[in-house]
């Protein structure tokens, strides 16, 4: 479980470190599902972003499963996760 902490901390801390303290949220079995709920949350679902949001959830979906299931991940596929985050990032929300 500390390494499903330790990423969702990671996740929370890329995507919005004004709510850092809301990190459980990715905690969870379902990881994918909230992960993509905030996701759209933070963007306001216009339709390129959610393209983009489910690219980004497809291109992942091993990962998280692997994190969902508390299986091993190598640090290139939690890399791999993170990069993407931090791409979305970049592209929709350091924008506002």
């Amino acid at each position: 479980m500390k390494d499903r902490e330790l990423i969702s901390r990671n996740i929370i801390n890329i995507l919005d470190v004004k709510h850092c303290r809301e990190w459980e949220i990715f905690a969870g079995d379902d990881l994918y599902d909230q992960l993509y709920k905030y996701l759209a949350k933070l963007t306001n679902t216009e339709k390129e972003t959610m393209s983009d949001i489910d690219k980004l959830m497809a291109k992942n979906e091993l990962i998280i499963k692997k994190i969902s299931q508390d299986k091993e991940i190598t640090v290139g596929e939690q890399n791999q996760l993170m990069e993407s985050l931090k791409a979305f990032k970049r592209k929709y929300l350091m924008k506002k």
